[in-house]
Parts: C-alpha cells; sequence; structure tokens
C-alpha cells in the first residue's frame, strides 16, 4: 500500500546542472527512481502533477521569477508531496522561511551520500506515516459519523415505540375500564 521505498520516484528541482546530476547519481545508486531533473520553479508547478514524485528535492536559491520556497508553497496547493530543501544558503532567514512551508528535511550543499540517504528514507517514512494516520482519521470520522446516524434512528424509533406504546395504554386502559363498567352492571367484581 505504501511507497516502495528503493522505488520511490524522487524529483529534483534544481537550476545547477551538475549539482543535480551528482545528486541524481546517488540516487540512484541508492534505488530511487528519479523522473526528471527540474531547473525552474515556474517547470515544476507546470510537471509536478504529470511526475507525480514520492518526494521532491528542491533548490531553495532558484532562477526564474519564484524561488524553491515559494515555489513549493504553490505545489502543496496541487499535491500532498513531502519536500526536503537543498541550500548553500543556511542562514537563519532562510530557515524560517522554507520552515513556513513544513519540509520533511533541509540538506545544506555539498550533499553527502549518507546525509542524502538518510534524509530521504527519514522523509519518506514519515509521509507514510502521516498518510497512514490521515487516512485512519478520515476512516474513524467517517465511523463516527455512521454511529451518528444509528443513534438518530435508533432515538427515532424509540420515541414511535414510545407514543405507539401509550396509545396501547390508553387504548388498554380504556377498555379496561369498560370491562369493569359491563362487570359491575352484571352485578360481578371489577376485574381490574
Amino acid at each position: 500500500m505504501g511507497v516502495n521505498v528503493k522505488k520511490a520516484k524522487i524529483l529534483i528541482v534544481e537550476d545547477s546542472r551538475i549539482t543535480a546530476t551528482l545528486i541524481e547519481n546517488k540516487l540512484n545508486k541508492f534505488g530511487y527512481i528519479v523522473p526528471n531533473i527540474i531547473t525552474s520553479g515556474n517547470e515544476a508547478l507546470d510537471k509536478v502533477k504529470d511526475i507525480n514524485p514520492d518526494l521532491i528535492l528542491m533548490d531553495i536559491v532558484l532562477k526564474g521569477a519564484i524561488d524553491g520556497i515559494e515555489t513549493m508553497e504553490e505545489i502543496k496547493k496541487i499535491v500532498d508531496v513531502p519536500v526536503i530543501y537543498l541550500t548553500a544558503d543556511n542562514t537563519e532567514k532562510v530557515l524560517e522561511r522554507a520552515q513556513a512551508t513544513a519540509p520533511y528535511g533541509y540538506l545544506i550543499k555539498p550533499i553527502n551520500s549518507i546525509n542524502l540517504h538518510t534524509a530521504v528514507e527519514t522523509a519518506l517514512h514519515r509521509h507514510r506515516l502521516e498518510l497512514t494516520v490521515k487516512r485512519q482519521n478520515s476512516e474513524l470520522i467517517e465511523k463516527q459519523e455512521e454511529m451518528l446516524t444509528i443513534i438518530k434512528h435508533s432515538k427515532n424509533i424509540n420515541n414511535k415505540f414510545k407514543k405507539s406504546s401509550n396509545k396501547y395504554d390508553k387504548e388498554s386502559n380504556s377498555l379496561k375500564k369498560e370491562v369493569n363498567e359491563l362487570l359491575l352492571k352484571m352485578g360481578k367484581p371489577k376485574k381490574y
């Protein structure tokens, strides 16, 4: 049901072809699929839905109209995909902007294989867990709604039963009264 980590599709959005190729080679060695290397935020927005990646490695500083953080803000409106940011700029200001998009990781360039592999594995695993929790919450809400519907119908049935029971009791009391009156007329003792 979950993504097979070794066959996960990882989209690289990096404007440096050399850096992107180095990352792609490292990912391929770990068994990941790199369907595409994209060099701009606008291109990523155009292609992300078709590529449907399991994870995005996103450079923060991209050539073009929008940077990696702005790109991820827009991508999150299109698809639910985790992101690990790549950057050479590890200033507090950049980190704060990146954190606003809830990244699954943050790698400082140059990126070594061990850190890359660990970050990717962690992000994929965390995303699978989050998807499982979302699915379970959705199922729980659905079951809760079913139970509320059952309770509502049960209350309706109970109310109808009470009305019917009250009507029966009134009719029964009326019949008992008639029987008692008839018995009295006949000179017999009341039965009810």
